[in-house]
């Protein structure tokens, strides 16, 4: 996807929700300005190749769900 190999070589096995691992997850306003700013870039990219625009926007989509996920539980269990 546009990027050095070098984080997987080194971690094989490991998915880039490993490489955020390490973060409390994003707030809701962060989620939604990264989503809308992947989508764009997905729409740039569906004009050549839309099966695979929707496939990274679906997996981005998701990964955003679950770091904001995690950002609310961890706000719950902090009270």
């Amino acid at each position: 996807m546009g990027g050095p190999r070098d984080w997987f070589d080194k971690n094989p096995g490991a998915c880039i929700m490993s490489a955020h691992g390490a973060m409390g997850g994003i707030g809701t306003q962060t989620a939604e300005q990264w989503i809308t700013c992947m989508t764009q870039a997905a729409e740039d990219l569906s004009a050549h190749d839309p099966e695979l625009a929707k496939s990274m926007l679906d997996a981005m989509a998701s990964m955003c769900r679950t770091m904001r996920r995690r950002a609310e539980e961890k706000a719950a269990m902090q009270g």
